[in-house]
């Protein structure tokens, strides 16, 4: 009699964040702070929190040197500060 073979598995993922706090999700609009990296799937990233693909900034002139600059370079700020809101990793301490 032969005994059943058991199988362990580990997945450990990684959340890299952006320095952007502009950013929001293309599909669900919420705010991203980062994305999620599987070591097994490199090329498979996705936003965190919200777990979709895709992108963009509601600040069109933020640079990672000057933060946003619209104020100077468009002459109005068209996007809302409170969308800086407190991080969510630090919410969660």
């Amino acid at each position: 009699m032969t005994e059943p073979i058991s199988h362990t598995t580990t997945h450990t993922f990684t959340v890299e964040r952006y320095a952007n706090p502009f950013l929001v999700c293309t599909t669900c609009k919420q705010k991203v702070v980062g994305h999620i990296v599987s070591p097994e799937h490199v090329e498979n990233w996705t936003n965190y929190p919200c777990r979709h693909m895709g992108i963009t900034s509601t600040c069109p002139s933020w640079s990672p040197v000057d933060g946003c600059r619209c104020l100077e370079h468009l002459g109005i700020v068209q996007h809302s500060s409170s969308m800086i809101k407190k991080n969510i990793f630090e919410a969660n301490e």
